[in-house]
Order: C-alpha cells, then sequence, then structure tokens
C-alpha cells in the first residue's frame, strides 16, 4: 500500500481532478488575457508569446471541455465568472439545468413555507367558522358606545369583546338586565355603533364600527324575533384603518359618515358614504385634518349639510359634507377632545374634553359662540343633554340638567390617587353648570352616555364592562350587574 494511502491527514485540497485541471486552464487562459493587454497597450510580443495569443480558442475549449465534467456545485462557477462567459452554451447545459432545478425546488419550498403560513394564519377563523358565536347576556370587556332604537324601546352597545348587545330599556326600576340579542361578525374591537333614526328604507338599521377596519350593516332588532340569539350582519364594508366612529345622516338616510385612525398603509381620514341596498360607495374622503379625528358628527338637517369633526389638538373642524371642503375650525380645548354630542335639535354642539371641560356652542349662527362650560375634577369622555335643554319652552318642572362624565384613562389610575366619585356621571344645572346630582356605580372611566327621547332618564357604559340606566335624578334604574 502506498503511504498516500496510509496517510490518516486530512487532504490539502477538497478540489477534484477535473477542478483542478480546470483551473489550471484558466491560469493558462489568463496569461492570454495578459499578453493581449500588453499587446494592445504597444508592446512588442516574442514568437512564443504571439503563439500563446494565437492559441487562445484551444485553451478556451479546453475549458469547455473541463467544464462539462465540472462539479455543478463547484464554487469555481462563481470565482470565474469572465471565463465561463467565454464558454458555449452545450459546455454549460448540465449547470444550467441543475440550476434552474434548484431555483424550482427553491420555489415550491418558498411556496409551500407561504401556504404552511397562511393556513396558521387561518386557523382561528377557520375555527370560529366552525364554531359560530353564541348569544351573550353581558359585555365582557369595556363596552364604548351606546345607541338608542327610533321608537326608544330598546338600545344597542359596542364593545371591545367585538360584539354589539342589543338591550330592552327597563319599565320597572331595580331589574337585573340582560341582553336580547348579540350581533356578531367583527374581528376587533367594536368602537362605533349608531341606530338610523331617519324615515326611509334603513330606519332602525344599525352600523357599526371596528379595529378590524370594517364597518358592518345590521337588521334592526325589531325585525328580529324574541329568541336569544348571535344576529349575522346583512353587509361588510372594508373601510381601512382602525373605524373609531360611524353615524348615518339625519335626513338621507342612505348616507353615513366614518372617520378612521392610521392602521397600517391606511391613513386616518374622514369620508361620507352612500348606501345602496347593501353596496357602499365613498362620496367624499377627507385625508388633510388638523389633528388625528376622533368623533365626526351630522350637523342639522336642512340647508348646507355641515359636518362637525372633534381632534386630538382640541379643535373642532367644520365641513361641508358634499364636496369635504373644511369650512371653519374652532379652538375650544386646550387638549385631546374626546366627544362631540348634540342636543335634541342639532342648534348646540356639545363638546366633551382630556382638559377637564365641557362646551355647549350655538352652531346655527355662523358665529358659533360658546354658550356655556361645564368643568370637572377629572378628564371627561362624554356629554348629553335631555330634549328639553336650554329650551325656551321648558318649565320649571322640565329636566333642564347636562350629564357628563370621564375619568382617567385606565393606565394613568394605577399609578396615581383617585378623585372622589371620579366614574360617577355628573348631572349639573344647564344654565349655571353647578352639580345637582352624580350617578353612581361605575368603577372605571365612563365612555358613552345618551339620554332617552321622553328625556326621563339615560343610559351610561364605560371601561368596567357595565351598562346602566339611570332616572333622571342620577339614580340607578337598571343595570347589567346586581
Amino acid at each position: 500500500m502506498s503511504w498516500r494511502a496510509e496517510c490518516t491527514l486530512p487532504p490539502t485540497s477538497a478540489l477534484n481532478e477535473d477542478e483542478k485541471n480546470f483551473l489550471k486552464s484558466v491560469k493558462k487562459l489568463r496569461d492570454v488575457f495578459k499578453l493581449e493587454e500588453k499587446k494592445a497597450g504597444g508592446a512588442r510580443l516574442e514568437a512564443n508569446q504571439q503563439g500563446k495569443i494565437d492559441g487562445k480558442q484551444a485553451i478556451i475549449d479546453e475549458i469547455a471541455g473541463l467544464a462539462r465534467r465540472l462539479p455543478v456545485q463547484s464554487s469555481l462557477w462563481e470565482k470565474n465568472p469572465d471565463v465561463v462567459a467565454l464558454l458555449p452554451d452545450s459546455a454549460l447545459e448540465r449547470r444550467n439545468k441543475a440550476m434552474s432545478d434548484t431555483r424550482a425546488a427553491a420555489d415550491r419550498r418558498d411556496k409551500d413555507r407561504q401556504d404552511r403560513e397562511r393556513e396558521r394564519a387561518s386557523r382561528p377563523e377557520r375555527a370560529r367558522a366552525r364554531t359560530p358565536p353564541t348569544h351573550q347576556t353581558r359585555h365582557d370587556r369595556p363596552v364604548t358606545r351606546l345607541t338608542i332604537s327610533p321608537d326608544g324601546n330598546f338600545f344597542y352597545t359596542s364593545s371591545k369583546d367585538k360584539m354589539i348587545l342589543v338591550w330592552d330599556v327597563p319599565q320597572k326600576g331595580g331589574q337585573h338586565m340582560k341582553a336580547r340579542k348579540t350581533y356578531a361578525g367583527h374581528d376587533g374591537a367594536v368602537w362605533g355603533v349608531d341606530c338610523c333614526l331617519s324615515e326611509g328604507p334603513n330606519k332602525g338599521k344599525l352600523l357599526s364600527g371596528s379595529a378590524d377596519g370594517k364597518i358592518c350593516l345590521w337588521p334592526g332588532v325589531e325585525t328580529l324575533g324574541k329568541r336569544a340569539e348571535a344576529v349575522a350582519p346583512l353587509a361588510t364594508l372594508d373601510h381601512g384603518g382602525i373605524v373609531k366612529f360611524v353615524e348615518w345622516s339625519l335626513d338621507d338616510n342612505s348616507k353615513f359618515v366614518s372617520c378612521s385612525y392610521k392602521l397600517g398603509s391606511s391613513p386616518p381620514f374622514i369620508a361620507v358614504w352612500s348606501l345602496d341596498g347593501t353596496r357602499s360607495t365613498c362620496l367624499v374622503k377627507i385625508e388633510k385634518m388638523p389633528a388625528r379625528a376622533n368623533e365626526v358628527r351630522w350637523g342639522a338637517p336642512g340647508g348646507r349639510t355641515k359636518l362637525f369633526s372633534c381632534h386630538d389638538n382640541g379643535y373642532i373642524a367644520v365641513w361641508d359634507a358634499e364636496n369635504g371642503d373644511l369650512l371653519k375650525t374652532l379652538p375650544l380645548h386646550k387638549d385631546i377632545v374626546t366627544q362631540l354630542n348634540f342636543d335634541f335639535s342639532r342648534k348646540v354642539l356639545l363638546t366633551a374634553s382630556a382638559d377637564k371641560t365641557a362646551l355647549a356652542v350655538d352652531v346655527s349662527t355662523p358665529a358659533m359662540a360658546t354658550l356655556k362650560t361645564y368643568s370637572a375634577d377629572r378628564p371627561i369622555n362624554a356629554i348629553a343633554v335631555p330634549p328639553t335643554y336650554l329650551s325656551a319652552e321648558a318649565t320649571e318642572e322640565d329636566n333642564q340638567t347636562v350629564a357628563i362624565a370621564g375619568g382617567r384613562d385606565p393606565r394613568d389610575v394605577t399609578t396615581s390617587k383617585l378623585v372622589e366619585g371620579e366614574f360617577d356621571v355628573l348631572i349639573l344645572g344647564a344654565d349655571q353648570g353647578d352639580k345637582w346630582s352624580a350617578g353612581k356605580g361605575h368603577f372605571g372611566p365612563v365612555h358613552c352616555i345618551r339620554y332617552f327621547q321622553d328625556g326621563l332618564g339615560f343610559a351610561s357604559c364605560g371601561e368596567d364592562g357595565c351598562v346602566k340606566v339611570y332616572n333622571a335624578d342620577g339614580s340607578i334604574h337598571a343595570a347589567d350587574t346586581l
């Protein structure tokens, strides 16, 4: 046996014989390249040097023959691209086929990986499809908004639990309320809900906006039976962004308005939509705003249709609803304007702000003067008034009050001392703003208040996940928790 066979040392080169011969031929070709450069520079070549140049093609043919036997995975292909470029296609056929097969295999692996990722991502949705939503009697996460049906017999609440619940307005006091229907169809927190009050084919129907970037259209509860059940949406609109607010038009119930926060590539915007059956069309889109819009409301019907929006910088913006033109900005607050509301005539705009004030603004005149300022010792998230608010026809017996509520963000509550009764609904005198009474019961920030059409009471909802109905004096009439 030879010493090479007996040697236990690792080989000094990982190249096989074909690769070594390939490198030798490449070296000879590179010597020819140098001679060509010298000749091009004007140098005189000796006869043997010129002979090497004349034999260039023979060297290329020699390299082509070796290339046909070269391993397709050899590193010499990438290290000598200028030489490989001189070789005929026939010398590269085996390697090109192997590279094509490798790319195809990589593409198949990528496709398989993407298919697996899509399959994993779709598992929750498929699981929900296999397990349809069931009716729930109350919310199990913070309640964000409420709206009342046209006849005043029902009200609807939206929540971060992705659901909308329907409640009967309790006729007797002291009742433990349980939701009548569950509207299920969103895949994110539901931030906005509104019931159509105006006459027309959509009267009583519901709109909702969610963090899933969708707006859903729902049937009014009056059209459904009495059985407790989960209800699916009539239609879904891919809105984009995080939909924070929706509201039906007051004089044309084929229109509605929405506003959204930025999400991904979708910027924050305000939009006016038309609804034909279950098909929605965007009529106006407003992206250039004073700051991010938190809510947008329709002005009083008749005449020039206006939109009022509230923003993070404390401004109220007034828009032309027909073309989206900015008509006026009102710098009313020093901090975020969290909510807008109107009196029942839509002549007085009500604002709530994190600067601990709420305002009543006369929007029936071009000056849009501030009529009243209501102050509190906490950030204000919600404001509402009864039908007789600041009415000239109101008598002393009428409910001349305003209800405000709020409280600090839950993240701030854990790091600071609570104000006494911070989460109460404060009932103030409409004229002087003096405290008359307080609606107690919430143990987290209150997000929304709405008076019933008869003015005899109001409903509230908040971060604690609770829904409560109060009498006009602030005493609890009914609640979803005992």
